[in-house]
């Protein structure tokens, strides 16, 4: 590899690099469902309506009739359990969507790292394998 071409390569993974942190909504599926427990009286009968607030089991995004799986793995969950979806809309995340509607949506389990932490750490790997590929030119 020549090493006039090692700017080019930098300034290219530094686009890449910049063009994937940006926030974006990956899809946008026709409902937003989310998993809340006894839902129902738990001795058969009374209303099915939410409460002022429900912490739900799980939230996703569901296909039009593709809802079937999202089905069977909320009657997996422990205890009586009921699966919600709600048209979705443009503009808010399905997590803020549902949330507008009184449901809370579990967090991730694990910690995980924001954008930016993720952009650096990226960039800093990029940044290694580029001088490490310019010593190797070098040493050629």
């Amino acid at each position: 590899m020549n090493s006039a071409r090692l700017p080019r390569l930098a300034l290219a993974l530094a686009c890449l690099l910049w063009l994937a942190a940006a926030p974006s909504r990956a899809t946008l599926l026709d409902y937003c469902c989310a998993c809340v427990p006894d839902l129902h009286d738990a001795h058969g009968g009374g209303s099915a309506e939410l409460k002022e607030t429900q912490a739900a089991l799980f939230c996703a995004e569901a296909a039009s009739g593709d809802e079937g799986g999202l089905e069977m793995r909320c009657d997996a969950q422990a205890g009586p359990t009921d699966l919600v979806c709600y048209p979705n809309t443009p503009g808010p995340s399905c997590r803020d969507e549902l949330a507008g509607l009184g449901i809370i949506c579990p967090t991730a389990g694990a910690p995980a790292a924001a954008p930016l932490g993720l952009l650096a750490l990226a960039a800093a790997l990029a940044g290694l394998g580029v001088a490490l590929l310019a010593r190797r030119v070098r040493r050629a």
